[in-house]
């Protein structure tokens, strides 16, 4: 926050006053089961899906790259970018940056593979509709995105065994 000789807020700082009045907002129950910064997750989520989306279209659009390159490189500029606003805005890390890009490179690909094989084997062995196996394997993706981004990834301190 703001010191006293009243110097200007950071942008952690109005970033976390707005997820704050979110947060204030949700009904009394809610407030005990929500922690302000699955809200901050959720909404930098969203900001860098549509990045992604933007990148994508972009590129298939503007050039001549495979569509295949066009998700990938979409993918990894979003993820990259949702790691910086992360670590800077939402969890408000100190840590050391090359360690959690490792762990975060490490969910990247765990999110990956359950989003594909997730989304693969809920329709083909359970019968079920492409479009509510992605819903599904992307709730999942979710959870554990969020969960290792915070017990694990932007955790300043990891204790040793």
């Amino acid at each position: 926050m703001s010191d006293l000789l009243g110097s200007r807020p950071t942008l952690a700082d109005r970033a976390g006053r707005f997820v704050a009045a979110i947060h204030r907002r949700l009904p009394g129950r809610l407030q005990n089961w929500i922690d302000p910064e699955l809200i901050g997750f959720a909404l930098l989520g969203g900001f860098t899906f549509c990045i992604d989306v933007i990148i994508l279209l972009t590129l298939k659009k503007t050039t001549h790259l495979p569509f295949l390159a066009c998700i990938a490189i979409g993918y990894v500029l979003a993820f990259s970018l949702n790691f910086v606003l992360n670590r800077s805005l939402n969890f408000k890390s100190h840590a050391p940056a090359g360690p959690q890009a490792m762990r975060f490179a490490v969910v990247v690909v765990l999110d990956f593979c359950i989003s594909v094989f997730g989304t693969k084997e809920l329709t083909e062995l359970l019968g079920w509709h492409p479009a509510i196996s992605r819903l599904i394997a992307g709730a999942c993706v979710a959870t554990l995105t969020y969960t290792l981004s915070r017990f694990w990834v932007f955790r300043d301190t990891l204790q040793h065994d």
